[in-house]
């Protein structure tokens, strides 16, 4: 088991929780040689040591997630990361890295990870004890990197029906690995592209929402383009 603390990468193999007597692997490759090991948080952990600890091994970084980060590089985000006016358009109590598991046809299923992030005073749960999230596309890492980072480890199947809510085929707990969490976070923020790539990205999306406001554009509810998917498969 890895554990990230503030100050710290530690490991212990025999525990399972924050508990147990860690060693202090932090100078000792530990990108390298633990990624398949399953993680833990120290609950005072900030997103802004995560961040800190990645950027140390930021060379090591860059070549085992290029696939996901691109051309862009955790300098392009150490300037967000700093940021003094901290924008954001979430009032949030935690960032947290969550399990997606999406229900296909022929009786397969997708799973993956997200980075979302917790509303403060309300959690929008859809299943009782399970903590459900925001996504983090356009908020700028300064907006949430004092906040507290979790790990979601519930991991739910559902059944989904058109005409009926989902209906819960299972619900229980699942642990990450190192790799889960750094690809999750990497991927996410850099998601985009560079900052001002997703500023500009942002800022398009509110021009438009504006134009849909004012009435200049319109939107098709999800019902009625449901509908008419199903008057055309009709036809054929």
């Amino acid at each position: 088991m890895i554990l990230i603390t503030k100050e710290k990468i530690k490991y212990n193999p025999f525990s399972s929780d924050e508990t147990g007597k860690y060693k202090d692997i932090t100078e000792k490759n530990w990108l390298i040689n633990f990624l398949h090991e399953e993680v833990v948080f120290s609950k005072d952990l900030r997103f802004k040591d995560v961040f800190n600890h990645l950027y140390k091994e930021k060379k090591t970084i860059h070549l085992l997630f290029r696939f996901c980060m691109g051309n862009v590089t955790l300098d392009d985000f150490l300037p967000d990361m700093k940021r003094k006016d901290k924008s954001g358009w979430l009032d949030l109590e935690c960032v947290q890295i969550a399990w997606r598991v999406n229900p296909f046809e022929k009786e397969t299923i997708d799973i993956s990870t997200e980075f979302l992030g917790k509303p403060k005073g309300k959690d929008g749960n859809r299943i009782k004890g399970v903590e459900t999230g925001v996504g983090l596309d356009f908020c700028t890492l300064a907006s949430y990197a004092d906040l507290p980072i979790r790990l979601n480890k519930h991991f739910i199947i559902e059944q989904y029906s058109v005409k009926k809510k989902p209906t819960l085929l299972l619900k229980k707990q699942r642990n990450f690995v190192l790799f889960d969490v750094l690809h999750t976070i990497l991927d996410d923020v850099t998601f985009y592209g560079k900052p001002k790539e997703r500023d500009k990205q942002f800022k398009t999306l509110n021009e438009q929402l504006k134009r849909i406001e004012s009435g200049e554009e319109e939107m098709t509810p999800h019902k009625e383009v449901i509908k008419k998917l199903k008057r055309e498969l009709k036809k054929k």
